[in-house]
């Protein structure tokens, strides 16, 4: 996956408010996932980078956050969309297990 090095200060900047809880850090790392999952769904379904960045800034109120999703989804949308839902299932997948991971490691 391209941009590896810039994924990974994201998701320190993501997981950052996380407590010390183990529940609550896992909790948090599941949310980044299912934003990083949105996120890649809607560049395989062809939403306008634009609407995404909108979309981002009504959902969230830190402005620190808002800038680390919207840099999420500077990286999805460098990758390929696909024309067969089940390579678009396996790109959405694939993303989202990626900044799973980084976030709980």
């Amino acid at each position: 996956m391209k941009h590896l090095i810039h994924a990974a200060a994201l998701v320190a900047a993501l997981a950052a408010p996380a407590t010390a809880s183990a529940v609550t850090a896992q909790e948090n790392c599941a949310n980044v996932a299912s934003v990083a999952r949105m996120i890649m769904e809607s560049h395989q379904k062809g939403l306008a980078l634009a609407d995404l960045f909108a979309m981002i800034e009504r959902n969230f109120s830190d402005p620190e956050i808002v800038i680390a999703y919207q840099e999420m989804a500077l990286i999805a949308y460098g990758e390929p969309r696909y024309q067969t839902e089940a390579a678009q299932k396996r790109s959405v997948a694939e993303f989202r297990d990626f900044f799973h991971v980084w976030c709980l490691s």
